[in-house]
């Protein structure tokens, strides 16, 4: 039976909200940030930033399963916010789906950035704590890759 939770994580970006929106619009920057990640593979990867637009890639970590992303870009306001909504299949079975908002607000010298979202799982390969944990482990990573974007040290 499938079941819905939500999630929201919010972060202290050391950067203005422009040059965080950067790292989600651009191509490179996106596929350093979310997928170049230690002991992944990246099987393909695509990006059509705009409102209608999709990101569709395939991974898998040690050699092991192969996990597909699709999101499907529904509102983009630049250097504020991006709404989509998002499927996760694992060996071709799907087994999580999402409606995700990532929000940009400046914030003293940096930005918050809040990604929130309502998740269904349809499949015990993908839960909330799991969930929690990689999209926290990203939202992280989001200070080194536009450090690096930008030339300085993180």
């Amino acid at each position: 039976m499938p079941k819905t939770q939500t999630l929201q994580i919010d972060r202290f970006i050391r950067a203005c909200p422009s040059d965080v929106f950067r790292v989600l619009a651009d191509p490179d920057l996106r596929k350093s940030w979310l997928y170049d990640l230690p002991g992944a593979e990246t099987l393909s990867f695509s990006l059509d930033f705009r409102e209608g637009g999709y990101e569709r890639s395939a991974f898998r970590f040690d050699g092991g399963a192969v996990f597909e992303t699709e999101v499907l870009h529904h509102r983009i306001e630049p250097d504020e916010s991006v709404s989509c909504t998002r499927i996760l299949r694992i060996d071709g079975q799907t087994v999580s789906t999402s409606e995700r908002e990532m929000t940009l607000r400046p914030l003293n010298d940096g930005c918050l950035f809040r990604c929130a979202e309502r998740m269904t799982f349809h499949d015990d390969r993908d839960d909330l704590t799991r969930h929690r944990d990689m999209v926290t482990y990203l939202v992280d990573r989001l200070d080194a890759v536009i450090a690096r974007s930008l030339n300085r040290v993180a």
